[in-house]
């Protein structure tokens, strides 16, 4: 009989567990990131999530934010696995978890070849292996183990982290394919899906299902906390169209090939033609209005909140608003409080 694993980092079940995540851009400097968290904070939102694309980078605006705010966690929306270092994002943890007072979360991914290798020219190599091993050797480093690690190409050794956090922080991973799923289900803290449709989960948690049960772990102990595009203003439809188009068209095939799982692969295919061809007013307009219901918070107060306890009852624990490029701080703020838990 397998030895069964430790469970891992305990997280609250609450109904109205709610997070946010926002990107700083020309419409919203670190400084409008910060009075948003502190405003999230207030309303009693649980967590904020800072992604990392083409902006500045997350780490800086995660350690801005641990010092202005006091209660509400802050998370890596998400560190990709070929950006840095194993032992480099341990240590980023590390100091993020003491400047927060023990309020970070760790969010990992692979991204993909799109991001990868034409920005950080990295070839995108094994991308399900290699985010394994970083939480294997980011969880070691972390618990103030010595590093030796030599496996599938890592030759790591005498590596000790001065400061190792004395509570644990929680690694949360992306994944919107069926092995990088059930790897969630394996290791994970957490799984952070993009884009979930109503109704049209399953699949996804029969991956996770699996994964838990192949390392004798108990799928309860997964946080769900799914990224879910969203805007309560009038400019809603035309921005979270647009967001959902750059995705499925613009991003490579990773999110392309997940909206087609989720039964819209003519109108992916589609949106894709269109944006390849040049004609991206057209691919925006080309993302059907199913789609943007069942996978966005848009349109009217009510209607996104009653979206939002449809995606309580598909199994998603934690439902992070996902604001999309071009929103404006008084836009964010309206739907923060219209949303609030």
């Amino acid at each position: 009989m397998a030895k069964k694993r430790r469970k891992l980092c305990k997280v609250k079940r609450d109904v109205d567990r709610l997070g946010l995540s926002l990107s700083p851009s020309r419409e919203l400097d670190i400084a409008a990131i910060a009075r948003v968290a502190r405003e999230a904070e207030s309303l009693g939102y649980e967590s904020m999530w800072i992604p990392e694309t083409w902006g500045v980078d997350a780490v800086s605006v995660l350690a801005a934010l641990a010092v202005s705010t006091s209660r509400i966690r802050l998370a890596s929306g998400i560190f990709s696995v070929f950006s840095r270092s194993p032992v480099l994002i341990a240590q980023t943890a590390a100091t993020l978890q003491e400047l927060s007072g023990n309020r970070f979360i760790l969010g990992l991914g692979a991204s993909g070849p799109a991001v990868v290798e034409r920005w950080h020219g990295v070839p995108f190599s094994s991308p399900i292996e290699r985010s394994r091993l970083y939480v294997e050797i980011i969880r070691l480093a972390l618990s103030g183990s010595r590093v030796d690690y030599r496996k599938h190409g890592f030759d790591l050794s005498g590596f000790t982290l001065s400061n190792p956090p004395s509570v644990a922080v929680p690694v949360y991973i992306a994944a919107i394919g069926p092995n990088n799923v059930r790897l969630c289900g394996e290791l994970a803290d957490g799984w952070l899906p993009i884009f979930v449709a109503r109704g049209r989960m399953q699949v996804f948690f029969d991956s996770l299902s699996d994964g838990a049960a192949g390392a004798n772990r108990d799928l309860a102990d997964v946080d769900v906390a799914a990224f879910v595009p969203g805007l309560v203003a009038e400019r809603s439809d035309e921005l979270l169209r647009r967001q959902l188009a750059y995705y499925i068209g613009g991003m490579g095939t990773f999110y392309y090939t997940f909206v087609k799982r989720m039964g819209f692969a003519a109108e992916a295919h589609k949106v894709r033609q269109l944006w390849s061809s040049g004609g991206r007013r057209l691919a925006v307009a080309a993302v059907p209005q199913q789609l943007l219901d069942l996978c966005t918070l848009g349109g009217e107060a009510e209607a996104a909140r009653q979206r939002l306890d449809l995606l309580r009852e598909d199994g998603v624990r934690l439902p992070i608003v996902t604001f999309p490029h071009g929103s404006t701080e008084a836009e964010i703020s309206h739907t923060l409080n219209v949303l609030a838990p």
